[in-house]
């Protein structure tokens, strides 16, 4: 694991991060179902705030702040969002890479 600060990281744009390699999440399997079950939380959290600002905007009782507000969290839980499929596909991709580990063991032994 290490703090990444190069500012094109795979392509994109990135401030200071953290970079954990594959062979570590595999060391530690709980870690990417923590992390995310903490994620779809906030999302979950940024999904409501959304719904609620935006009922206000539907009926006609908006303020400019509440819009304001109602963009942010529009914004936030598709962010969220887009991470939760992130970790998902990690996630499989690692079961994927154990399960094939797992067979050559096997066909070796």
């Amino acid at each position: 694991m290490k703090i990444v600060q190069d500012p094109s990281v795979y392509g994109y744009k990135a401030e200071t991060g953290l970079f954990i390699p594959t062979g570590d999440f595999s060391l530690l399997p709980g870690l990417l179902k923590s992390i995310r079950s903490k994620v779809q939380r906030k999302a979950n959290k940024a999904s409501y705030m959304y719904e609620r600002y935006k009922d206000i905007h539907e009926s006609g009782d908006a303020t400019s702040r509440q819009c304001t507000l109602m963009d942010k969290w529009r914004d936030n839980s598709q962010n969220l969002e887009g991470i939760i499929n992130t970790l998902t596909e990690f996630q499989s991709f690692l079961e994927r890479k154990e399960a094939i580990y797992e067979q050559t063991n096997e066909s070796d032994a």
